[in-house]
């Protein structure tokens, strides 16, 4: 059974099983329609993201691990800052840093999650 939740996660991905779920595509689909208007896209971004952890508090017992473990939306809030920043202009051609950067930092942090359970 894992082995076909795998394939059909990666044959056939749906947009209920993807990460986010429905709603990271929603909301990267808002990002992208409001992308001419910044603080709207920012406002929309930030009152989106912080009614979706509404949401899933609402399904969890409060607690501080659960907010760093299965409640880490909330960190998304950090990127305002840094959609804020965004001038429209592309930055240095640093492609093939972040080629690297980005598994290796994915595997850093599922080791240290072994490492700590």
């Amino acid at each position: 059974m894992p082995y076909a939740y795998f394939l059909q996660c990666t044959l056939f991905p749906l947009p209920f099983l993807n990460e986010g779920g429905i709603y990271y595509l929603i909301g990267g689909f808002l990002l992208y329609v409001l992308r001419p208007r910044r603080a709207v896209q920012l406002s929309v971004f930030t009152l989106t993201l912080g009614g979706l952890y509404a949401l899933m508090l609402g399904q969890m017992n409060f607690s501080f691990i659960e907010v760093l473990t299965p409640g880490y939306e909330w960190m998304g809030l950090f990127a305002v800052g840094l959609m804020a920043l965004y001038i429209g202009r592309r930055g240095p051609r640093n492609q093939r840093f972040f080629y690297w950067f980005y598994p290796a930092h994915i595997y850093l942090f599922y080791i240290l999650s072994c490492l700590m359970i």
